[in-house]
């Protein structure tokens, strides 16, 4: 008998782990850093007014060098995040739990999106085991999944990977340990969103057009 686990878990993480949205003061190419001010509650609706956001410092989007997995070099924010609106997990390919899941949520996200990926929307998965996942085993993995242009699958040094997971709030010490959280952000406009990776695609297209919304010129002069 198959137990139908992965919508009880869906729910109960979304229980558990409340979305934040919040807003930076400005772009960043440095690490480290999660001080900032709080100017609201947290919000959880889609429709929810601007009043209503949690907005705090980013934390500084480090501009490293990475490798994806066709063995090209990008600077993390300078070609990947700045100028577009992007979404980011973590997984790693030796991933018997919830990788696969989070992959094929991302799989679909990428469907939906069509040919928005690699233009507007950059699409990013960055190992949490960059040592084991090297390129080669980085390409096995997307090939699993029908990866296409615009979904970069990113690895480097334990160091660099370390500091840009902990830029992005994505990093765990041990990989096996890692919750199935996102980023979703816009970075014109410097809203960013935390939420669960394990939930219906639609879901997650909505609120990355909804942090568009917020950031664009209209929303910030409400």
């Amino acid at each position: 008998m198959r137990i139908p686990w992965l919508p009880l878990l869906s729910a109960l993480l979304l229980v558990a782990v409340p979305v934040c949205v919040y807003a930076s003061d400005g772009h960043h190419h440095e690490d480290h850093g999660h001080e900032g001010r709080e100017h609201g509650a947290h919000e959880h609706g889609t429709h929810a007014p601007a009043g209503t956001l949690q907005k705090r410092i980013k934390p500084n989007i480090p501009d490293t060098v990475l490798i994806d997995q066709d063995g090209n070099k990008h600077r993390f924010y300078s070609d990947l995040i700045e100028g577009k609106t992007v979404l980011i997990n973590a997984v790693y390919t030796s991933c018997a739990g919830v990788c696969p899941i989070q992959t094929s949520v991302f799989a679909r996200v990428q469907m939906l999106l069509g040919d928005r990926v690699g233009k507007d929307v950059q699409m990013i998965s960055v190992s949490i085991d960059p040592v084991t996942d090297t390129p080669e085993r980085l390409k096995k993995y997307t090939q699993k999944f029908d990866v296409k242009p615009g979904w970069v699958f990113l690895t480097g040094s334990k160091q660099d990977v370390t500091g840009v997971l902990q830029a992005m709030d994505l990093y765990a010490a041990v990989p096996s340990e890692h919750t199935p959280i996102m980023a979703v952000g816009y970075e014109p406009g410097a809203v960013w969103m935390k939420m669960i990776n394990i939930t219906a695609p639609r879901d997650i297209v909505g609120r990355l057009d909804y942090v568009k919304r917020l950031g664009e010129p209209k929303a910030e002069a409400r």
